[in-house]
């Protein structure tokens, strides 16, 4: 799997999605688990609600999206459960015209979760999109250690704020210079 880690507020993502949006027609897929196929769907960041709020104490459980061109429908995943109920996942396991991304964000009021863009699937956009993404990290955010921190998310860390990947994180485990 191929992974970007960053530090953003919603501030920082904007002009990131902007960046990514340009030139592309892309949409924002949630990714997750629900009890009927259908999955909200945004056709620009900025109309992500809460964009750069974390709804978890955890960047790994976060919400996340799945980014895929916005001519393109993405098939929910049956799923059978041992009760004899049935859910639908939108994962990259069957849309693999797609990369993750995860916002992170604030958290509480001390601590900024990661975010990341990702891809497993080897397919000319997940590819495409995942270079793009890395370009816009680089031109727009400062690389620290090994992640990409924007320049909001700079200025809280610089005050003091935890930048971590998850709030029961040790101490340890967060960014530091």
């Amino acid at each position: 799997m191929s992974q970007s880690h960053f530090f953003a507020t919603r501030l920082d993502l904007l002009p990131l999605l902007d960046f990514l949006e340009r030139d592309q027609r892309i949409k924002y897929v949630r990714f997750d688990v629900y009890d009927h196929p259908g999955a909200p769907v945004h056709q620009r960041g900025i109309d992500i609600p809460s964009l750069g709020t974390a709804d978890h104490e955890s960047a790994e459980a976060c919400t996340s999206f799945l980014v895929c061109h916005q001519d393109d429908d993405l098939l929910a995943r049956r799923i059978d459960l041992y009760n004899g109920g049935v859910r639908y996942a939108y994962d990259q396991l069957i849309n693999p015209n797609t990369i993750v991304f995860a916002p992170g964000g604030l958290w509480r009021e001390n601590i900024l979760l990661a975010g990341s863009f990702g891809s497993a699937p080897e397919s000319d956009f997940s590819q495409r999109m995942m270079r793009r993404a890395r370009s816009a990290l680089r031109k727009r955010y400062r690389r620290i250690n090994a992640c990409y921190v924007g320049p909001e998310a700079e200025q809280l860390f610089l005050a003091g704020m935890r930048l971590t990947f998850a709030e029961q994180a040790p101490r340890d485990f967060d960014l530091t210079i």
